[in-house]
């Protein structure tokens, strides 16, 4: 995706299935990875497109969410005191669902790219293909994506208004 922010549609699943998804994982396992693209583009000066590396394939992916996981287990009681003042509380939901929602996050964030980003290599040791790469047209991902994040809104005024 080429704006980070549009990754946070997968939000969508906490709002949906609030008593299956940590939504802090799936936000946080959603966006850290890019850190690296801003790192090659802004640090090392890539600007060829091919910014997303080891921390956008699958086995990348996933090492984030374990430890987007781990900081979100760690400084859980302070998490969900924030998510009590936002009514969208979740202290109720067992720790591997934290740690499933951080997987589901970083591992959405990796697909959505794989469908945006010549170069990417989701497989990678073992392919360098990458099987999904222009699945959907850009703008039409951020169209889907968009109209993603205007519902969650839309969910999230509901919660607060019925509260």
């Amino acid at each position: 995706m080429p704006v980070t922010p549009f990754h946070w549609s997968v939000v969508i699943l906490g709002m949906l299935f609030f008593n299956v998804f940590y939504i802090p994982g799936l936000f946080l396992g959603s966006t850290i990875m890019d850190i690296e693209p801003f790192y090659y583009h802004f640090v090392q000066g890539v600007h060829d497109g091919y910014t997303h590396h080891f921390f956008h394939t699958y086995i990348g992916v996933t090492i984030i969410g374990g430890f987007v996981a781990a900081f979100l287990l760690i400084y859980r009681d302070k998490i969900d005191i924030k998510l009590n003042e936002y009514k969208i509380g979740q202290g109720h939901l067992s720790n591997w669902k934290i740690v499933l929602s951080s997987l589901v996050g970083a591992w959405g964030h990796a697909f959505l790219d794989n469908i945006t980003n010549l170069g990417m290599k989701p497989f990678w040791p073992l392919s360098n293909n990458n099987p999904w790469y222009g699945l959907i047209n850009v703008n039409l991902m951020m169209i889907i994506t968009g109209s993603i994040l205007f519902i969650i809104l839309l969910i999230y005024i509901y919660k607060i208004y019925k509260s």
